[in-house]
């Protein structure tokens, strides 16, 4: 295989630790697109997150001792990774957004099991469509509009700043 023309990171656990939380939701992201950074050249990275109107109202915390501040780690350091990697890799001509599923039946959660929603509509749209070559460090919702975070705590210094210390270790 040489070319690999989308990577959806779709992969993570919901965390019991702040270990489990790095290790399992942030590395292997970033891990995998920079290890397939040569084949991706001028594809695309998608990464799946959580709720744009939840996240719009997260400010960026460190803090991990609760379950309810892991849940707020992740889901506003996955948005700072899309911007992290959109910079890193825009020589390259590969896009990286991050986009909400909508409420998919999955295995994880419990309550998830219950939903009736079985596709990603919004997923294939970020994958395949034209309009998008250029698109990059951007967020989609599950309705695939674009979600605008706040650019203040949501650009390419402040993501460097909070995830170097985990992905250089």
């Amino acid at each position: 295989m040489d070319k690999i023309h989308v990577l959806v990171h779709t992969a993570g656990v919901f965390p019991s630790s702040t270990e489990e939380n790095i290790k399992a939701n942030l590395v292997p992201h970033y891990q995998l697109t920079m290890g397939l950074a040569d084949r991706l050249t001028g594809g695309r990275v998608l990464i799946v997150t959580g709720d744009p109107q939840i996240i719009q109202q997260l400010s960026i915390c460190e803090e991990q001792e609760t379950t309810l501040q892991r849940a707020r780690w992740l889901l506003t350091h996955k948005a700072l990774l899309t911007l992290f990697l959109s910079y890193l890799l825009a020589e390259k001509e590969i896009t990286v957004n991050s986009f909400f599923p909508g409420n998919v039946t999955d295995e994880l959660p419990h309550y998830s099991q219950t939903l009736l929603h079985t596709e990603v509509p919004v997923g294939k749209y970020l994958a395949l469509h034209p309009d998008l070559t250029q698109s990059t460090g951007n967020f989609f919702d599950n309705d695939r509009n674009l979600v605008l975070l706040n650019a203040r705590q949501y650009n390419y210094d402040n993501a460097e700043k909070h995830l170097l210390q985990y992905l250089t270790e």
